[in-house]
């Protein structure tokens, strides 16, 4: 079948479907469009899914495609050109979480703490030191005064040392 008479045939089903007489010239003009647009379409919905992460639905891809196929609409659409668009647009997908090996791997190899860090928890075990030694030295000097038995030499030496540090 010549593609005259294939044109004819469906301009004739279409006048018997709808009762109306157009010119085969227009359904051939119409078909081309949709095919063409449908196409175009295909090849953004191509690079959609190359971009598509775990997780994203068949109705994410599809927006995204709609995005990919009207950003390019006035321009000839290639599938060079919706994989440049999809490379322009990598930056703004959201980034997958660090796996559990990844993890492990950069908390093993990280450098260590400034030394800034090292100090402050220092200063912070220093005062804690020095709290803990003046509660002892009350809590001996607490034991010496309440001893109804007279202290002997070194007992007495031991509680004045006290009184003069902590008073």
């Amino acid at each position: 079948m010549k593609l005259r008479t294939f044109w004819k045939r469906v301009d004739e089903f279409f006048a018997a479907m709808m009762n109306e007489k157009i010119e085969n010239v227009h359904c051939k003009q119409r078909w081309n469009r949709i095919n063409d647009q449908t196409n175009k379409f295909c090849v953004a919905f191509a690079a959609a899914e190359r971009q598509a992460t775990s997780g994203q639905c068949d109705r994410d891809m599809l927006k995204r495609a709609h995005e990919i196929f009207y950003s390019n609409q006035g321009q000839k659409f290639t599938l060079e050109h919706a994989c440049a668009h999809v490379v322009e647009d990598s930056s703004e997908t959201p980034k997958r979480p660090e796996g559990i090996k990844a993890a492990k791997a950069s908390r093993n190899n990280r450098k260590g703490k400034d030394i800034e860090d090292y100090k402050t928890i220092m200063e912070g075990k220093m005062e804690e030191l020095d709290k803990k030694e003046k509660l002892s030295k009350l809590a001996i000097l607490d034991t010496l005064l309440a001893k109804k038995d007279p202290l002997s030499e070194s007992e007495e030496t031991v509680k004045n040392k006290l009184l003069a540090q902590l008073f």
